[in-house]
């Protein structure tokens, strides 16, 4: 499980997914206009849509949810 945290428009979760088909990859945001970006990005490159989390930070993020790799730019 992966999670691109302050995802913006969806770039590095996106590019993660693709190299990586196999893994679970969530993208997270403050901002729902940036979800909504990332989310229409991961349908044109990926046809579908990757997990999208409406968070700040950590902060709706259930502390039960593992992921093995955190990335942020």
């Amino acid at each position: 499980n992966a999670l691109d945290l302050g995802t913006g428009t969806g770039c590095i979760g996106i590019s993660l997914k693709k190299e990586r088909p196999n893994w679970n990859v969530s993208l997270s945001d403050l901002s729902l206009e940036a979800l909504e970006v990332a989310g229409k990005n991961s349908i044109q490159i990926l046809n579908h849509s990757l997990s999208l989390l409406h968070s700040d930070l950590f902060a709706e993020i259930s502390p039960d949810q593992k992921f093995q790799i955190i990335v942020s730019n």
